[in-house]
């Protein structure tokens, strides 16, 4: 992270940076070419029914969100993603698909900004991992790799350079 970055237990009123009314989880940062920030998250499936995955714009120091979350996809967007049908509260079957652990990064091969992230796989019921592929933004729209990259009942995925840049 470039610039002045708070830590957490300086901040004057500590709070969640995700609406309060929300269940949200698994929240990882963003930061763009424009050394802009942003919170990617999940909002969970057991309030929303079909869990979403959600961004925000994130003040440098984290005390505060830049502007409403925003929905970039929901779960039953990847086709190989288990769903459940749950009863919503307009009491019609709905699509229930659980979303998990979301990580945005650039690939330095392509240039295409990807997430990585988990759900429930619908062949196997094991933990999966998989790719969404944004049209160039951190907004989207955001597309669905035709399959998962790891079906093997693993957790959340995660991508590091070591100090080398590799």
């Amino acid at each position: 992270l470039t610039g002045e970055v708070t830590p957490w237990s300086s901040v004057q009123t500590p709070k969640s940076l995700t609406p309060p009314s929300w269940s949200c989880l698994d929240g990882s940062l963003y930061v763009d070419e424009k050394n802009d920030f942003y919170i990617v998250f999940c909002r969970e499936w057991t309030q929303v029914i079909n869990g979403q995955i959600c961004v925000a714009k994130v003040c440098h120091n984290f005390s505060k969100l830049l502007e409403e979350p925003k929905v970039l996809f929901h779960g039953s967007d990847a086709k190989w993603a288990k769903r459940s049908t749950k009863t919503g509260s307009n009491r019609k079957p709905t699509p229930s698909t659980v979303t998990d652990g979301p990580y945005v990064f650039k690939s330095r091969l392509s240039g295409e900004l990807l997430m990585i992230w988990s759900t429930i796989y619908s062949e196997t019921r094991l933990y999966c991992v998989g790719i969404a592929r944004s049209s160039g933004s951190i907004y989207g729209p955001w597309y669905q790799d035709e399959e998962p990259i790891f079906i093997g009942d693993g957790g959340h995925g995660m991508l590091f350079r070591e100090p080398s840049g590799d």
